[in-house]
């Protein structure tokens, strides 16, 4: 920020801001004749195209960081199912549902979900075997579910579907390979 004027009022030029909370001047600090005014404008539109260019540049930058992160988490996709495929088999050879690692926890849980049929004939089989219904005369799935799961009382209107799924947790402790 220099200015070689010999006038009484110098012009102040600002190519960058030292303190950007202070950016205003008094109109007795500045006169400024229309060529200043000119320039002054000109600098404005190339900060504005600074701007321009840098917000060209952080969406480079996000969508670099975004394909980035999804080749990282293909990456884990990729080792989770081979995990996966591990443990199965694991389960399959020896029974065993969890493994305990120096880096993690590997599980495989098993599930029973119990898909009901329609209403009608879940409101009559809850009547015949004394399981409560709902005020609004809806049968009380939940207390069927309850019913099969401890007598095997199965009505020929259910039907069961069994989930497997896998799941791991990684140790928060760091160990070079």
């Amino acid at each position: 920020m220099s200015s070689d004027t010999k006038e009484s009022h110098p012009v102040l030029v600002l190519d960058e801001l030292k303190n950007e909370k202070d950016y205003r001047i008094s109109e007795e600090q500045v006169q400024i004749k229309d060529v200043h005014a000119d320039q002054l404008l000109w600098k404005i539109k190339e900060l504005e195209r600074d701007i321009e260019e840098l917000e060209m540049r952080k969406q480079e930058s996000i969508d670099f960081y975004d394909r980035r992160i999804y080749s990282v988490q293909s990456q884990i996709n990729y080792r989770t199912h081979l995990l996966e495929q591990h443990m199965k088999l694991e389960n399959q050879n020896s029974g065993k549902k969890t493994s305990k690692l120096p880096n993690g926890v590997l599980r495989l849980t098993t599930r029973k979900k119990v898909n009901f049929s329609d209403d009608k004939t879940l409101l009559k089989f809850s009547f015949d075997n004394n399981i409560p219904t709902r005020v609004v005369e809806k049968p009380n799935k939940k207390a069927i579910a309850e019913h099969i799961k401890i007598w095997g009382d199965v009505p020929n209107i259910c039907s069961e579907e069994e989930t497997t799924s896998f799941s791991y947790q990684t140790t928060k402790n760091i160990t070079e390979e």
